[in-house]
């Protein structure tokens, strides 16, 4: 008797034999002609370049990827529409990633709307992942990205200079979108939703940042509308509302958010929130130098405001009014000092993410900060990653403490174990060197310049460690790399 697992085993090695990986241009000239030829499960591998094309995936499940990242490989829609559409029931398994999408003008959804310069989503469920869409418009909804009943997973995206009516970076109808790690910069919507709009939507927005997005109305970073979305370690700075909530319009939607951060927002009303006729649960934020206020009820709207630090005040159990003390908000670094008011007092209860929002542990110390950021051993920088360009590398530790800079060649996989923490960079290090000692407020600063050589999407990791080698408290921070523009 022949055994059964005969069967099994070649359908699963004719499986592998169909997935092909293709590459543009070498197999095919366009990315959309490398489309009409995949089948389920291929891999379109894009070369650096610029397309000037709109691409459609026409329904199959296939991961369309850049080789070399958004720095350099770029699609332009040539204002002839979308620049990538997902329209025929797409789901998981269709992938876009490592893009620039730019120069898209929209397309007309099922209602008639001209929607989603960059993307447009419908009835579809795609994963976006690592792009930049730039330099988008719509005239109706969604410059950077229109999703019409679609429920995609949208990570580490950056949603930049995009423009429409409704959501100049985002519009969302009717649908409950996972959109997480992603940015939305200097985007513009003349109604409502300079950075996102949401309509009868449930979305989950999770460690996300919204700067410097305006609209002509309501809603500089965000607007809702019958929409009970969920922010989650969210960061708000330099929105501007003609009308009202620098930071969040919201209108019948009672939406929840947890550890965000809001500063340097600015409305007509309701620099940092404008609630009409809503009751959101606001817990463990910061709403602190917001103008002219930080939150605006209006119209029976009720906010449920617990653990937060709210500038002026606001009743509710754990609430205090006190300088945040914020590492420099003028800047846009809303990272907590050592001082800060705000370190272990927030609450546990609260919290669903173990991390947040750059993946530092949450209550590092018992208690939860509050706040988009937790207070721990880290490493970030402030400034354009742009060569020639200056530059401040960040170091949160312990007051006191030395800290000795690493930067590698390369990220190890996996890491070397040492008895203060991972060390990610491929040893020896290209360089090493003492950059000084932790001042008071737990944050050294060290500002330089970016060399002249470094090529764009060229990637240049960093770690430090803070304190003596083999002292109690000594640890090494979390490896970050500067990915050139």
């Amino acid at each position: 008797m022949r055994p059964v697992y005969f069967p099994f085993v070649t359908l699963f090695l004719t499986t592998i034999a169909l997935s092909a990986t293709i590459y543009v241009p070498d197999d095919y000239v366009t990315i959309q002609e490398a489309i009409d030829a995949a089948t389920n499960g291929d891999t379109i591998v894009v070369r650096p370049e610029t397309y000037v094309e709109n691409i459609d995936f026409v329904g199959k499940a296939i991961a369309v990827v850049s080789e070399s990242g958004p720095a350099t490989t770029v699609i332009d829609g040539n204002q002839a529409g979308s620049v990538v559409s997902f329209k025929s029931g797409e789901g998981v398994d269709s992938l876009i990633e490592g893009f620039s999408l730019t120069n898209g003008s929209g397309q007309s959804d099922p209602d008639g709307r001209y929607s989603g310069g960059g993307i447009y989503c419908e009835s579809s469920s795609p994963t976006i992942t690592e792009n930049l869409i730039t330099g988008n418009n719509a005239p109706d909804g969604g410059g950077g990205m229109y999703s019409w009943f679609s429920n995609a997973t949208v990570t580490r995206c950056t949603f930049r200079n995009n423009q429409a009516d409704y959501g100049g970076g985002m519009y969302i109808s009717n649908s409950d979108l996972l959109v997480t790690r992603c940015t939305f910069h200097e985007n513009h919507a003349t109604t409502r939703g300079g950075g996102l709009h949401n309509s009868l939507s449930e979305p989950s927005l999770i460690d996300c940042v919204f700067t410097d997005n305006v609209t002509d109305m309501k809603g500089g970073g965000i607007s809702n509308t019958s929409s009970n979305c969920e922010l989650i370690n969210c960061i708000f700075t330099g929105n501007y509302a003609d009308f009202g909530g620098g930071g969040i319009y919201s209108f019948l939607s009672d939406f929840s958010m947890v550890n965000s951060t809001f500063s340097g927002n600015d409305a007509y009303w309701g620099g940092g929130l404008f609630n009409h006729t809503c009751s959101p649960t606001v817990t463990n934020c910061i709403l602190w130098g917001n103008t002219p206020e930080p939150i605006v009820d209006y119209n029976i709207a009720n906010s449920v405001v617990t653990y937060c630090c709210v500038q002026g005040g606001w009743a509710g159990a754990g609430n205090i009014d006190l300088d945040p003390l914020l590492a420099d908000p003028g800047n846009a670094d809303i990272h907590l000092t050592a001082e800060s008011p705000c370190r272990d007092a927030g609450d546990n209860a609260a919290v669903t993410e173990a991390a947040d929002f750059e993946g530092d542990p949450r209550t590092a110390l018992d208690t939860v900060d509050m706040g988009a950021d937790e207070y721990y051993y880290h490493l970030y920088h402030v400034g354009d990653v742009v060569p020639g360009s200056p530059i401040d590398i960040k170091v949160v530790g312990y007051p006191t403490a030395e800290v000795v800079l690493f930067l590698g060649s390369g990220i190890a996989d996996p890491p070397y174990n040492t008895q203060h923490g991972d060390f990610w960079l491929i040893w020896p290090p290209l360089w090493q060197g003492s950059i000084g000692t932790v001042p008071g407020n737990g944050i050294i600063v060290l500002s330089t310049t970016l060399p002249t050589g470094w090529t764009p999407g060229s990637e240049h990791p960093l770690q430090a460690l803070v304190g003596p080698w083999g002292g109690a408290w000594t640890m090494l921070t979390n490896p970050m790399v500067l990915t050139v523009e």
